[in-house]
Formats: C-alpha cells, structure tokens, sequence
C-alpha cells in the first residue's frame, strides 16, 4: 500500500485446476483482494509469462477456458485507474510460492487467516511503549482433532479420519 503496509492472502483451490489456471485463480483473487480495499493502481508481480500475455493480449489463448479467464483479468484490471502485469523470474517470485505451499499444506476447506509478525528485537528487552493491536480471524484448524485428541482422548467419529489423528 502507499504507506507501506503488505497484504498477502494464500488460496487453497478445492477443485482440481492445471498450473495455468492455478495463476490465473491466484491473479484473480489478488486483483479481487484490491479491489475491496479499493486500490486505485496496481502493480502485479507474475512469474508466469503465459498468464502475462494472455492478460495483456500479447498471447492469444488457444483454449476456451483460458481465453474466459483472461477476460476476467482484463475486466478486473479495468476497474483500477493504473494496473500492470509484470513478468518476474520464478527465482523473484521465491515468496508467493512459500504461500501457495502454505495453502497447499493445508487440509481444510475452512478459511482461515495467517497473520505473520514482524520483531525487531528480542522479547525480553525492552522495548518501546508503542504497541499495535490486530483483529485476526482464526477458523478451525487442521490441526484442531490432533488438540482434541491428546487433551480429551476423542478422536473423529469417521474411522479414516480417527487413523489419520493417531498417525499424526
């Protein structure tokens, strides 16, 4: 954002979707995410140069599922005053591939919201008297029948599921 503040946002596709249409799902959901906090330019960073130039119309799209995604790109992008698609190398791209292996890691259908904080010192030091609040919005996790299982002893009532806890 202009004053420095960072959103990520990591998706889990529950349907099954080539790499191509993972980027484009993933495009889609970022130009999404800025358009409800109401970005006036945007600048997208995209290892893929086929999602690039087919969004920009540089590559015509062969397939028809590949040319409707494109126009939604294309219509998503015209709601901003200024965006760009930018190709980056795969080795520049090293962080949204750490979040799209988060998402992947992932083992529900749940949404659930990752906050990542930032310390610039040591816990036991002290340090100054400026503190920051956020509002996170945690959902059941993956991990919730592990918890439930080791504190209470009930596993799920479904026998995979109840395999699947004791091995973990």
């Amino acid at each position: 954002s202009p004053d420095g503040e960072i959103v990520e946002q990591s998706i889990r596709l529950g349907f099954k979707a080539s790499n191509n249409e993972a980027e484009y799902e993933a495009l889609i959901a970022g130009l999404k995410l800025a358009t409800a906090a109401e970005a006036d330019e945007v600048i997208v960073f995209c290892d893929s140069q086929l999602i690039v130039n087919q969004s920009t119309g540089e590559f015509a799209a062969r397939y028809e599922r590949m040319s409707t995604y494109a126009k939604e790109v294309i219509r998503l992008a015209a709601l901003f005053q200024n965006c760009r698609l930018l190709q980056v190398s795969r080795d520049d791209n090293t962080h949204a591939d750490a979040l799209a292996n988060l998402a992947c890691s992932l083992q529900t259908e749940n949404t659930r919201t990752s906050m990542i904080d930032y310390m610039s010192g040591l816990s036991i030091e002290p340090q100054s008297t400026e503190q920051e609040a956020m509002c996170v919005d945690m959902g059941p996790s993956w991990m919730d029948a592990i918890v439930t299982f080791l504190k209470e002893g009930k596993l799920p009532e479904d026998r995979n599921e109840a395999h699947k806890v004791r091995l973990k």
